[in-house]
């Protein structure tokens, strides 16, 4: 039978779960790095020994300290550029996929597609995949050839059912999954597959699918949610990222990313908001108006529209300024 959460105090190696103990040794430990920062922003330390950090929401949040997720055996990358995660998730992904490849071989790789952006923030198509928690990925289909990594429709004839049901098996039973969306026909065929060939009782299903109870439904882990037939879209707990993540407003995440990009790349941006003035906009960063015009190829009367990016870079400045 489907477990739809692990058991307390569980560990094993292909889990994040530990002792609460533990847990809580390692949240005293990034709080206090969380600290640290605001103190010296230059420690290199930080850059080494701070957890990966999901701040704000699904729709409006950042990434710190992010991981690259790369790819692995059993595992393609499509966008290596914009996979920007947090350790928690790369693990839970890792550990299920090598579950679906030790329990029913032969199917084709899992292709993970969109992430998260590098520091997370809007990523344009989506309006989520802003904290580095979500991830859009294939359904494993039938009938495709190993290394065809090209796009396919997905049908009910080629809908690998039992590899999708053990991939979201795998990952209830890690509690590693805060949410799903997935089109209510697949859902069916996983419902239809769970009570028959598996023999599960459909009461014990009620906590995992929204159906047959409706699309609207969302007390379940797995939604119904329009534009997600060809595509799985896994939100992640990622519960230490979400942790260290609440001890920073926006305005400290943003200010943590603005130091990290001087020290790798001698830049970084500012998004223009309304009522921004580009007069405003250098004393804010301390640094000379025709600098900063000259950097973003601007003319005394250009005009700033809210959304706009522009650079401000290491020439005149060492390093932004600290929140006091």
């Amino acid at each position: 039978m489907l477990a739809l959460a692990a058991p307390a105090g569980a560990t094993t190696p292909d889990r994040l779960f530990q002792p609460a103990g533990t847990w809580a040794l390692v949240a005293r430990a990034a709080t206090l790095l969380a600290d640290t920062w605001r103190v010296d922003l230059d420690d290199p330390w930080l850059d080494f020994l701070h957890p990966a950090t999901a701040v704000g929401e699904a729709k409006d949040g950042r990434l710190l300290y992010p991981v690259a997720m790369t790819p692995s055996p059993g595992i393609y990358l499509r966008n290596p550029d914009e996979s920007w995660t947090t350790s928690e998730v790369i693990v839970a992904l890792r550990a299920a996929a090598k579950r679906v490849r030790d329990e029913l071989p032969g199917g084709f790789d899992l292709v993970l597609g969109d992430f998260s952006l590098r520091k997370g923030g809007r990523f344009r198509p989506h309006s989520t995949h802003q904290n580095g928690l979500d991830v859009d990925l294939r359904y494993y289909q039938t009938g495709i050839e190993p290394g065809d990594y090209s796009y396919h429709f997905v049908t009910e004839a080629n809908f690998d059912t039992p590899r999708v049901w053990l991939l979201l098996t795998a990952l209830v039973e890690m509690d590693a999954l805060d949410r799903v969306f997935m089109d209510v026909r697949h859902q069916r065929r996983l419902y239809r597959y769970a009570t028959g060939e598996l023999g599960l009782n459909p009461d014990d299903l009620k906590p995992l699918l929204s159906y047959p109870h409706g699309r609207a439904r969302k007390d379940a882990l797995v939604v119904h949610v329009r534009g997600h037939h060809n595509h799985l879209h896994l939100r992640f707990r990622a519960p230490l990222a979400r942790l260290v993540g609440g001890l920073y407003s926006q305005d400290e995440a943003l200010l943590v990313q603005r130091a990290q990009d001087l020290d790798e790349f001698g830049r970084f941006e500012h998004v223009v908001r309304r009522g921004d003035t580009l007069g405003a906009i250098a004393a804010q960063h301390d640094v000379d108006l025709d600098d900063l015009r000259r950097w973003n190829r601007l003319g005394k009367r250009s005009v700033l529209r809210p959304g706009k990016v522009l650079v401000v870079r290491r020439d005149t400045q060492e390093r932004v300024a600290r929140i006091p």
